[in-house]
């Protein structure tokens, strides 16, 4: 059965361990962003429930609802271990032939922010795939890598194959006998055009606000944060679409 409303889903996710009530006052005004990114950064974090913002009392504000896996399946009232692909298929059969008209209006706020910035580099000469991100982008976080890679990168001009490189032994695609080992290699570039006059801007956190929220990070809850999320359950996850 569907969720009546949204209070009914959330007190599945706190039944579950997966919402956390910001009781502690927390300022509009960066504060309540920067402790929710600072969430997200654990695999996706909590959902977090902020029921004390400052100059809007007896209003909450809700974020990072569906930040993880495990929530993204318990909203389709599916197992918290069923995959990405498993989650993806069932969410496009539910909505085939079953969408709501969008309502259309006049007008509606917008801010967009522009920077520069330079590219950054990871790989070796055994791998067949080279990713290259800007420098707000940390090349061993794949979640970062992931987000340039779907909002960044533009196939058309960020793609080019180089068809000789050095490749080693160890490459189980190269034929067997070659006492020479080449390969070819595909070069993604996620980086903002360096020609682009007017260049997207990240946003990023403030670093005295972000030392300040971490060294008192339990006390905006009402009991200790874990560590991590609740564990799954180790059992074969279910195949909800073919």
């Amino acid at each position: 059965m569907a969720y009546r409303d949204l209070r009914e889903f959330l007190a599945k996710l706190e039944d579950e361990g997966h919402l956390r009530r910001v009781k502690k006052q927390v300022d509009w005004n960066l504060e309540l962003g920067h402790i929710t990114k600072l969430n997200e950064e654990k695999q996706g974090g909590f959902a977090l429930l902020f029921e004390n913002v400052k100059d809007y009392p007896g209003q909450s504000v809700l974020t990072s609802l569906l930040t993880a896996r495990e929530r993204l399946a318990l909203a389709l009232e599916l197992p918290p271990e069923t995959s990405l692909l498993n989650l993806s298929h069932e969410w496009v059969k539910r909505i085939t032939n079953n969408r709501v008209p969008p309502t259309w209006v006049d007008s509606g706020p917008v801010q967009e922010n522009v920077v520069t910035g330079q590219a950054t580099v990871t790989g070796n000469y055994g791998l067949k795939t080279v990713i290259l991100v800007d420098d707000d982008i940390d090349p061993e976080n794949w979640d970062q890598v992931l987000y340039a890679l779907s909002l960044r990168y533009q196939p058309n001009r960020g793609t080019q194959i180089i068809e000789r490189g050095r490749s080693t032994p160890l490459d189980p695609s190269l034929p067997i006998g070659p006492e020479w080992f080449m390969t070819s290699r595909v070069i993604i570039d996620t980086c903002i055009p360096y020609e682009w006059k007017d260049k997207p801007r990240p946003i990023e956190l403030d670093p005295g606000l972000t030392k300040r929220i971490k060294e008192h990070w339990d006390e905006y809850f009402e009991s200790p944060v874990p560590a991590e999320m609740p564990p799954i359950p180790l059992s074969i996850p279910s195949k909800v679409a073919a």
